[in-house]
């Protein structure tokens, strides 16, 4: 963990090609989403394995294009999809509806 920390801060050049890799720690997810490129918080978005609170966090993005993205995610929570619905940016808003991941009350 210590030596992802250290490229991190070491090498900020190359934290999107660390937020594309498949095999990054949830700790690293955290800390790369409060990057302050939208291209590395889009790449954070973008994650399947990305826990609920990060999707959420996500979610709240300043960037719509981030928002946008966490939308598109086939792993999205029900209560995120839930917040797109609320969501001031109407691309967000119909990204959202265009997602095919079916709520838990849908799946059941």
């Amino acid at each position: 963990m210590e030596v992802w920390i250290e490229v991190i801060e070491s090498y900020t050049d190359i934290r999107v090609w660390i937020a594309q890799n498949k095999f990054i720690p949830n700790e690293i997810m955290e800390a790369l989403s409060e990057d302050s490129s939208e291209r590395v918080r889009w790449m954070i978005a973008s994650k399947n394995r990305l826990p609920e609170h990060l999707q959420i966090k996500m979610a709240k993005d300043h960037d719509s294009s981030v928002r946008q993205r966490i939308a598109y995610n086939k792993k999205a929570s029900a209560r995120l999809l839930q917040m797109r619905i609320e969501d001031e940016d109407q691309e967000t808003y119909h990204t959202h509806n265009s997602n095919p991941t079916p709520t838990r009350r849908h799946a059941i």
